[in-house]
């Protein structure tokens, strides 16, 4: 950990200003914080009371919960920066530039007085916390939910969710966003016009585990460092042992021949392995056109079905029409 104290609030506050931007009612000024003298490298960073305490195994002069974490240069997080409890946890004050795989925080109030990479998520819950950023922010996905979340710099990412606790400096901060979903304000807390978005489309991004935006689901893969986008080529719908390996195939390649995948926001095919019994029909990949249940786009059925023929014939494939499904095929290996 390199150079590390327990020093009192009191101190933090002398040497570092933290009452300028972090609620302290809850402490007096011998209470304790935890600073990181110089760049510091870490496994990870948890930032609940007591949990904190625990993980960092450093002696301290009273019984009560670390006040908060400084590290007064960079900070480098090999894993995660997390923060479960919702209402309270251990300030944040990062000197320098923060580089973590994933931060996911609740009740903290988190300070970064450089650029934040994020190589995957950067989720901000509830309202009982917030996160400011003086420098740039780059992250896979950002993601707020009743958090206020103020980015003063440029902002890059492949989705943002803004959900109406965002903060940017204006629209040209965010040219580098692939993405958004929800209201984006400036940082006086007026509304950015041409930023945001009210269609669920953007969404597609995700997983579809995380589509819903839950708050459990999110915490927990950031918490085994997993990332919330979709691998463009996985398929969201899983099949029967047998024939699973042709149904992956399938998907693969109606997805590389440019046919737009079905979800709840977007027209497009679905594919799923049946292994009925022989006199049903036997084994086969069905394949089908599904309109999507909210914001069609109104893709032609007929048009679609024609073009998996075609993919999937010029594959190997043998395909035949579903003789009682619409616009749905059954392919078989030739």
């Amino acid at each position: 950990m390199g150079d590390v104290r327990i020093i009192s609030v009191a101190q933090a506050d002398a040497r570092y200003g933290v009452s300028r931007h972090f609620d302290l009612d809850h402490a007096n000024g011998d209470d304790e914080v935890v600073c990181f003298v110089g760049d510091t490298a870490l496994a990870s960073l948890p930032l609940d009371f007591h949990s904190l305490d625990k993980w960092l195994e450093l002696p301290k002069t009273g019984e009560d919960a670390l006040s908060g974490v400084i590290v007064d240069g960079n900070l480098d997080v090999e894993g995660s920066v997390l923060n479960w409890e919702s209402d309270f946890g251990p300030f944040l004050l990062v000197r320098g530039d923060l580089r973590a795989k994933d931060l996911g925080l609740g009740g903290s109030q988190v300070r970064i007085e450089g650029d934040l990479l994020a190589a995957q998520t950067l989720l901000g819950y509830y309202n009982h916390g917030y996160i400011e950023v003086t420098g740039d922010t780059r992250a896979q996905v950002i993601v707020t939910e009743q958090h206020l979340i103020r980015l003063h710099g440029a902002v890059s990412a492949d989705l943002v969710v803004a959900g109406s606790f965002l903060q940017v400096a204006g629209p040209a901060a965010a040219t580098a966003v692939g993405g958004w979903w929800g209201r984006v304000s400036d940082l006086t807390g007026a509304d950015i016009g041409g930023l945001g978005t009210d269609s669920l489309k953007a969404l597609r991004v995700l997983d579809p585990e995380f589509r819903h935006l839950n708050r459990t689901a999110m915490l927990e893969a950031i918490e085994a460092g997993r990332s919330l986008v979709r691998d463009p080529l996985a398929p969201l719908t899983l099949a029967i042992p047998n024939p699973a390996t042709q149904a992956d195939d399938i998907f693969n390649i109606l997805l590389r021949a440019g046919c737009p995948e079905s979800s709840c926001w977007e027209d497009g095919f679905s594919v799923v392995a049946r292994d009925w019994p022989a006199e049903h029909g036997g084994a086969f990949v069905e394949v089908s056109f599904y309109t999507a249940e909210a914001e069609p786009e109104g893709l032609d059925p007929d048009e679609q079905v024609r073009r998996y023929l075609e993919a999937l014939t010029a594959a190997g494939y043998q395909v035949t029409a579903d003789p009682v499904e619409e616009h749905t095929l059954r392919v078989v290996a030739a």
